[in-house]
């Protein structure tokens, strides 16, 4: 027979679903409501599939078996209620809960900003270095922020409970030369948000990060140790 476990987390996501009411299309939804829905919808598909592939010897379970055949109508039905409400999720839930699965690979529980449809992970609990932040981001399939205007900063820097952090960007300076690293495109050294008197034109093998206060790119050795914001 199946686990009992399975049938019970079964009924209970058959009746959470039933229960509920539509979303509406055009809410808003914080991080902790996001997070909620996703893990719903992934443990309820995982445990309909778990059933769903689920076999037994025939002596204990019969293909004909009444009971067998009610509980895979349940299953199927389940599985069509998933679908429809996946289908209701406005396209800014779906990129958050594609956003959470992806960050999840970093930290636990990550905390998220979406910002003009691309969403950012904020590692909060983190200092290090400038390349170790990159791979970090890219156990997630993401970078480190990339030419960021000040508007987004002001986004990301609500997230901190405090002043004075500094987070990693996705430039450095090789052979006399500012760039991005995800485009390749040469730094401008007039660009306003570049620090007054910098960057300084002598120094090589550096990497550049935002300073909170001043809002203003610094350059620095890139064996620092700072936060750091992964883009995807």
């Amino acid at each position: 027979m199946f686990n009992p476990t399975f049938l019970i987390v079964l009924f209970f996501s058959f009746y959470t679903i039933s229960k509920g009411q539509p979303l509406p299309s055009g809410r808003q939804a914080t991080v902790e409501e996001t997070r909620m829905e996703q893990r719903i919808l992934a443990n309820i598909r995982a445990t309909v599939m778990q059933l769903s592939s689920c076999e037994t010897p025939t002596k204990k379970l019969h293909k004909t078996d009444s009971n067998s055949d009610a509980l895979t109508s349940t299953i199927q039905n389940l599985t069509r209620r998933i679908e429809v409400l996946e289908k209701s999720l406005p396209p800014s839930i779906m990129k958050r809960f594609e956003c959470l699965s992806s960050f999840e690979k970093i930290e636990l529980n990550p905390t998220i900003n979406m910002f003009e449809k691309r969403c950012y992970y904020v590692g909060l609990q983190y200092y290090l270095s400038w390349e170790n932040a990159q791979f970090q981001c890219q156990l997630a399939g993401a970078n480190l922020l990339t030419d960021p205007s000040t508007e987004l900063m002001d986004v990301l820097f609500e997230t901190f409970q405090s002043n004075g952090n500094k987070i990693w960007l996705y430039g450095n300076k090789t052979e006399g030369t500012f760039k991005w690293i995800t485009n390749g495109k040469v730094i401008d050294d007039n660009d306003a948000r570049w620090a007054p008197a910098l960057p300084r034109p002598t120094i090589n093998d550096t990497c550049i990060y935002v300073y909170q206060d001043t809002k203003k790119w610094y350059d620095g050795p890139c064996s620092e140790i700072h936060h750091f914001v992964c883009e995807s």
